[in-house]
């Protein structure tokens, strides 16, 4: 009950501050919107009080002046010969007789400062009067002179006292210049009429105020008396929702009940209860959730074959261990929790100071996400190893408090990887073997034609064309055989077992040809671009057949007579993967009609075949000065090897 007065106390707190703060406001934009329209009214009356005043001021002086000018015209017209200071006489005494307004006089004096009349008096005579001045020093006379010089004349105000009265008045005045006379004619009157008709607007104003801010205050008491019966209304109804709330609130903790809504009696409470009451329900599937989620998370764990812990931050107190430490360590969970030490004893000797190290970082939050490390189990005194995954738990300021973790048996994994790794240097030192029983081979089955070739030579019954024909025969099978073994020499020298540079690859090549026709070879130059590409084995060798091919035919038929010349190999791989290898000789070349599948050689069929059934590649023969091969193929037959 007091939470429930307390908030009909401050809500009827704040409907007061509402309603005063209204009042304040409403208050304040009255009179300031009164003041706004006695000021625009001000200026009004003002402005066109000034305006009127003009207009009769400039009128009656224009009066003067067209009938002065008049007299001056009517004269001439009809060339009396009058007396003009008799005339000027004359008007004098008309004008001064004349009065305008309840106040209004003319005044009239020389453009020099003689006066002439003032106020209905005639004032010729008098001293000079350019130097009179009101009372804030305002030089009248010369400011009359500075208004008159207009052939409109000109207005213009300053201060100065009334008849039998001492107080300062403003006096808004015009005159008119009477060019062949030199006089200035003028009339004012006193402005200060207008500020006792603004003064009684302003008094009206004041009692328009109160009247209206009695009129707010009347209808603010009104409405705090009807606010008040009206929050005793919703205060009690206020009231009755929240006891429903407080008492749904209470009850939450030990059960889980939904709100009743009849007992509240506002539309935003309903809603409200309506949410709480989903809340409840969803607070009721959650926990199911999380209990079925419990069962699932503790049958994983308890049948897991790795060991799943929790540990207490610093203390090193095992919260929890699943029964997989058993088999793992050795030690069932409860001999974990009852004896946090126990891990200790466990480690492996020649591990105990890398656990140590490990355990500091934990300490320092600088736990690693996993390590390695050995134990021995405690019923079987094997040696295992044990790979270890942990992560840190957190409070909500960020401080470890606890850590969790997974331990899985590597053990049989740790002596795989042994085995591998012995299979491996077997495979290697294997494979180095090979190579070298195929380079013995090669270099037998080299040796053996070679001296096949010499005791050609031998032979009495042949002569000297076949034997020449028969070493060129047996000289170019060993070339393909010295080719095909030096695949296997960059194979034995590649850390790679299954892939070889291209690059070495064909300068190497070239070379060992090189040395077939040493005399040749002195002549001719070589001249490479070649990229970095690397290719299998099963694109190498047939690929070093076509190189030796191609140079074999080059050093035999492009430069006879041992003519000089070059020999120019690029090779490159293009965005499509697509390997481009040139060769091109500065030589005699061959005939236009030259077909390479009409070519009876065995030497450029096997160039034709290796190329497009070996390598799947296309080849392309341009015959213009000298010979020029283009050949292109994908090196994607198979995959890696080792």
């Amino acid at each position: 009950m007091k939470v429930n007065d307390s908030i009909a106390r401050s809500m009827l707190k704040n409907m007061l501050f509402v309603v005063v703060f209204t009042f304040i406001i409403s208050a304040i934009i009255a009179v300031s919107n009164t003041y706004r329209n006695y000021n625009y009214e001000s200026i009004n009356l003002r402005e066109d009080y000034i305006y009127r005043q003009k207009s009769i001021l400039k009128s009656e002086v224009e009066k003067i002046a067209f009938h002065i000018t008049h007299v001056q015209k009517k004269c001439d017209k009809y060339k009396k010969q009058v007396d003009v200071e008799q005339l000027k006489e004359e008007i004098i005494n008309d004008i001064v007789s004349q009065r305008f307004g309840s106040d209004g006089y003319f005044f009239g004096s020389t453009f020099s400062g003689d006066p002439l009349f003032s106020n209905g008096k005639i004032t010729i005579g008098t001293d000079n009067i350019w130097n009179l001045t009101d009372p804030n020093g305002v030089k009248l006379i010369q400011l009359q002179r500075e208004a008159s010089k207009n052939p409109k004349g000109g207005f213009y105000e300053y201060q100065w006292r009334k008849l039998n009265d001492e107080k300062l008045s403003n006096k808004l005045s015009f005159t008119l210049a009477v060019e062949d006379w030199q006089w200035m004619i003028g009339a004012g009157v006193y402005v200060d009429d207008i500020e006792n008709v603004i003064e009684q607007k302003k008094l009206l104003l004041e009692k328009e105020l109160k009247f209206n801010i009695l009129k707010i205050g009347l209808l603010f008491v009104i409405l705090i008396a009807f606010l008040t019966i009206i929050s005793k209304h919703f205060s009690s109804k206020l009231h009755k929702s929240f006891d429903a709330f407080m008492h749904f609130f209470d009850k939450l903790n030990k059960e889980m009940v939904p709100i009743g809504l009849e007992n509240l009696h506002f539309p935003e409470f309903a809603t409200l209860a309506t949410k709480a009451n989903h809340m409840v329900e969803l607070r009721k599937q959650a926990e199911t959730k999380l209990i079925e989620s419990e069962k699932q998370y503790r049958f994983l764990a308890e049948n897991s074959k790795d060991m799943i812990y929790r540990m207490t931050l610093p203390q090193g107190i095992y919260e929890y261990v699943s029964p997989a430490s058993a088999r793992i360590f050795g030690y069932t969970p409860e001999e974990f929790q009852n004896s946090p030490l126990l891990i200790k004893e466990a480690i492996h000797p020649d591990w105990s100071e890398y656990f140590v190290e490990q355990w500091d970082l934990i300490l320092k939050d600088k736990t690693p996400d996993t390590y390695e490390y050995q134990i021995v189990h405690g019923n079987s005194k094997e040696t295992r190893w044990i790979n270890q995954r942990n992560t840190i738990i957190r409070n909500a300021e960020g401080k470890p408090i606890a850590i969790q973790g997974i331990v899985t048996d590597v053990t049989k994994q740790k002596l795989a990887e042994k085995q591998i790794k012995r299979d491996l240097e077997e495979k290697t030192v294997l494979l180095h073997e090979i190579y070298h029983r195929t380079k013995n081979n090669m270099q037998v089955i080299s040796s053996m034609m070679r001296l096949q070739a010499r005791r050609a030579e031998e032979l009495k019954e042949i002569d000297e064309i076949g034997i020449t024909y028969i070493k060129n025969i047996f000289q170019d099978i060993a070339g393909r055989i010295n080719a095909m073994s030096l695949v296997h020499k960059k194979l034995y020298e590649a850390k790679d077992l299954s892939r070889i540079n291209l690059r070495e690859y064909i300068q190497d090549l070239t070379r060992l040809v090189s040395r077939g026709y040493s005399l040749k070879a002195s002549k001719i130059k070589f001249e490479f671009e070649l990229q970095d590409v690397y290719i299998m084995l099963d694109s190498a060798v047939p690929l070093g057949l076509v190189l030796n091919e191609l140079l074999t035919n080059i050093f035999k038929h492009a430069f006879p007579d041992n003519q000089a010349g070059r020999i120019i190999i690029r090779m490159n791989k293009d965005e499509d993967a697509i390997i481009n290898i040139f060769v091109e000789d500065t030589g005699v070349g061959v005939s236009m009609d030259f077909h390479v599948d009409k070519v009876k050689s065995m030497g450029i069929q096997t160039v034709t075949s290796l190329i497009r059934h070996q390598l799947k590649g296309r080849l392309r023969i341009d015959k213009e000065s000298g010979m020029k091969w283009h050949f292109q193929f994908r090196d994607d037959k198979h995959e890696r090897r080792v």
